[in-house]
């Protein structure tokens, strides 16, 4: 333990000053060429902060998508890591990610609870726009493909949402 700790250490080191908060929790809606809408929620942690800000985020995601005249309904939960930079006045957080999850699906023949699964993979980028020390509001466009079974849904995401810090 004391070995992995101090081989860590230095991921936590704020060497720039700047005080940002190690975890949050958010959420905001989503919009992709297969969907009308859906919903996420996400809980974060800082994973380092230098020169560089990276970001483990978990997000729960649920949508409704539309593949020709198959309807579905999915809900995930995915994995998102994302690799950015705090401005110097602390306004803003540009950032890059990638995204991989797996969930349960719907459609108009199978129900959530029957196989096979759905998995997500996605990447893209944002911009959080800090309005206080704790709290932001992003937008994130990217792509992001659904494999259900044999079917492949994918294509452009625009996301928009809340963040808190603490």
């Amino acid at each position: 333990l004391v070995v992995f700790l101090s081989l860590n250490a230095t991921l936590f080191a704020e060497e720039d000053g700047q005080d940002i908060g190690r975890f949050f929790l958010g959420g905001g809606v989503n919009f992709t060429s297969a969907s009308n809408g859906g919903g996420n929620g996400e809980f974060s942690f800082l994973l380092y902060h230098n020169k560089l800000d990276i970001r483990n985020h978990f997000i729960f995601r649920g949508a409704a998508l539309k593949e020709g005249t198959d309807n579905y309904g999915i809900m995930t939960l995915s994995e998102k890591i994302s690799v950015g930079h705090v401005t110097l006045d602390g306004r803003f957080r540009v950032y890059s990610f990638i995204e991989g999850g797996a969930g349960i699906y719907a459609g108009d023949e199978k129900s959530f609870l029957e196989m096979p699964l759905v998995y997500t993979f996605g990447g893209g980028g944002g911009t959080d726009i800090f309005y206080s020390d704790s709290g932001s509001i992003y937008f994130e466009t990217g792509y992001l493909g659904y494999m259900l079974g044999s079917t492949y849904i994918g294509g452009a995401i625009f996301q928009i949402g809340w963040r808190g810090y603490f």
